[in-house]
């Protein structure tokens, strides 16, 4: 017998069949997206670190230029 796509998805709902399915393979895909996320997370901090870095320098350089004449 050949189910419909919704008669599929009320068959697996059911039966928390397709939770199951997909919480295993979101577990196999854990180890291999671990390490580009990892970095991604550290590049995302480094490049918010970077950001308020250059906004101070910044404001120093106007600072020097507008207000103490230099």
């Amino acid at each position: 017998m050949q189910l419909t796509e919704t008669d599929n998805q009320v068959y697996f709902d059911k039966n928390k069949a397709r939770e199951k399915i997909c919480a295993a393979w979101l577990k196999e895909q854990r180890k291999s997206v671990r390490e580009p996320i990892l970095f991604a997370a550290i590049a995302g901090i480094f490049n918010g670190l970077g950001v308020i870095v250059q906004a101070a320098a910044l404001a120093f350089i106007l600072e020097a230029v507008i207000i103490d004449k230099l």
